[in-house]
């Protein structure tokens, strides 16, 4: 419940407890597609548990990790905004995942009957408005190599493997994907990487050898 009390700050207890009675929960497996880019959308997701990938096509076709989601964040918004609405990304679980899912039907009906209601959708939007805004100051502003070392502390902080000698569970196209490099732009950086013994990759996982360097390359302060 932690996890999803955000969303509803400012709703009392009883409208809190409407829109999770109309909430439907489903389980993804490891590489399930939740929805396609361009599928008619018809309700809205909140991560209970695991990770997603936010993945839309790149401008010569390519398709580009855009986003990586985690337990607590939201997709699928504009569904309950618009009947005519169409998925702008695909989304897939990167890990086992758990959703809880509100349909647009039952959405509306709340919030006829509930007009509180509406500031959930306020609050998913206005965060999502903050992160677009991120991404598109750092597409820019940031050369495309710290681009990179950035995205590498972003993943290993949303699988919460920051500081860890544990291995990342992503691949080099994956990064690339992330980045919005080309693969072999992203292997450069990678070969370079393990060279200077910053990182390391083996069975489709990256592992960061230096904490501090990574940081440094990332163009940000020591923790």
């Amino acid at each position: 419940m932690g996890t999803i009390t955000p969303f509803f700050d400012g709703l009392d207890d009883e409208d809190r407890k409407r829109v999770l009675a109309a909430c439907k929960h489903k389980v993804y497996e490891k590489g399930d597609f939740i929805f396609h880019q361009g599928e008619a959308g018809g309700s809205l997701h909140i991560i209970l548990r695991g990770r997603v990938a936010v993945i839309a096509g790149g401008g010569r076709g390519e398709e580009l990790i855009v986003a990586v989601m985690r337990a607590g964040e939201a997709f699928g918004e504009q569904a309950l905004l618009s009947a005519d609405d169409r998925r702008t990304a695909t989304i897939q679980a990167i890990t086992e995942t758990t959703t809880m899912s509100l349909h647009r039907d039952d959405f509306e009906d709340l919030r006829r009957r509930h007009p509180s209601i509406n500031d959930v959708v306020i609050r998913i939007l206005a965060l999502r408005v903050d992160r677009l805004t991120q991404q598109l100051v750092e597409i820019v502003e940031v050369p495309p190599k710290m681009r990179f070392y950035r995205k590498v502390l972003l993943i290993a902080d949303v699988f919460d493997l920051l500081d860890s000698p544990l291995p990342i569970p992503v691949t080099q196209l994956q990064m690339a994907r992330l980045t919005g490099v080309k693969e072999r732009v992203t292997q450069q950086y990678i070969q370079e990487a393990r060279k200077d013994g910053v990182l390391d990759t083996a069975k489709s996982k990256l592992s960061v050898l230096n904490w501090l360097e990574v940081r440094r390359r990332a163009g940000l302060r020591a923790a």
